[in-house]
């Protein structure tokens, strides 16, 4: 009897192994602690944006978590090989990152959060975190991916992992600590502020610098031969800037992003990795709007909400230009306009 409920257990094991399912990593974001240095030294300054539909009652209020790592190198003027070999490199030892890398992590739903205290099992030692430093790691890898294989260049075809589902997050408010506890998209960005050609733009690349490629004349091109080629399908373009005004002749640059994951119906990469009906992944965020030294301000997350399908882009569909249907309320617990007034008189930028 005893043999037979351990082959049971094996055979329940390897089944969910092969639908892709594992247990969920846990990231910790301590909301009294938003800067400073990784076990490794890294640098890292993070943030949380709470956001708000503009119609009420339409979405969740939803809340983005910025995680940012400064590289510490002086980029700017390596070639594309030397750039390629810094993020090689980096994948042994991490430090040689040679871009800014963003993670955001953003707890979803329909319905209502799930918020758990988890103290308890956080200190018996039941509920272990993935530190920063492998967080890091994870993004490193996908970002190296992400950027080169598409290029053809390395000796196998590579999942990109990129936007995925496989982490939770826990908040640590004073000495308590909450998980989320709802499906949570994490996504891998670098920031690079050197312009670039568009052939050049990736699926994780910002590049606040490169020339504007509006969504909605993309959108319109790319229905007819005579449009956009497949070349930008995946990639995040930079839709427009604006400068938002403040106090004393000072401003703050909103950079409108937004995400070409599904202009074409037939397009997709990687796999679901255990998670086939959540077709929303490929667009992740969607359109997003990214403030220097702060990270990902808005967001739509329109596929989601309105549950995308493989044939089917809510984003592209019922989107087809820029647009933002979520508002930033509040930036690490400020008043958004309070907290950007403070941030620009500051001068003091992160990346």
């Amino acid at each position: 009897m005893c043999k037979r409920k351990i082959i049971t257990l094996l055979l329940l094991l390897c089944f969910s192994t092969l639908l892709g399912y594992s247990q969920p990593q846990y990231i910790l974001f301590d909301k009294s602690n938003l800067s400073g240095s990784t076990a490794k030294g890294i640098p890292f300054k993070n943030a949380y944006i709470d956001i708000k539909p503009k119609k009420r009652g339409e979405f969740a209020d939803l809340t983005i978590y910025n995680f940012k790592f400064s590289h510490g190198y002086q980029t700017r003027y390596l070639d594309n090989k030397q750039v390629f070999q810094h993020w090689k490199k980096s994948l042994k030892e991490l430090h040689f990152f040679p871009k800014n890398i963003l993670i955001t992590m953003t707890p979803l739903t329909r319905d209502k959060f799930k918020r758990v205290d988890v103290t308890d099992q956080v200190n018996r030692g039941e509920l272990q975190f993935t530190v920063a430093d492998s967080l890091l790691k994870s993004a490193v890898k996908e970002i190296f991916y992400g950027i080169y294989a598409p290029l053809g260049v390395l000796d196998w075809d590579q999942e990109l992992k990129i936007k995925r589902l496989d982490f939770r997050l826990v908040l640590k408010e004073r000495d308590r600590y909450f998980l989320i506890d709802n499906e949570t998209l994490t996504e891998f960005y670098y920031v690079d502020y050197k312009p670039i050609y568009q052939d050049l733009l990736t699926t994780c690349g910002i590049h606040p610098a490169t020339r504007n490629e509006q969504k909605a004349a993309y959108i319109k091109g790319a229905v007819y031969p005579t449009g956009h080629g497949k070349n930008l399908i995946g990639k995040i373009l930079k839709d427009s800037a604006l400068n938002i005004d403040l106090k004393e002749n000072r401003y703050v640059r909103f950079y409108h992003f937004w995400t070409n994951s599904y202009v074409l119906s037939f397009y997709k990469y990687g796999d679901r990795w255990g998670q086939d009906r959540a077709w929303w992944v490929d667009s992740g965020i969607g359109d997003f709007v990214y403030v220097e030294s702060i990270g990902i301000i808005n967001g739509n997350f329109l596929d989601y909400f309105r549950k995308a399908l493989p044939t089917y882009s809510a984003d592209a569909k019922n989107n087809p230009q820029f647009h933002l249907y979520f508002e930033t309320a509040r930036i690490n617990g400020l008043k958004a306009r309070d907290y950007l007034q403070r941030y620009a008189s500051s001068k003091k930028g992160f990346f």
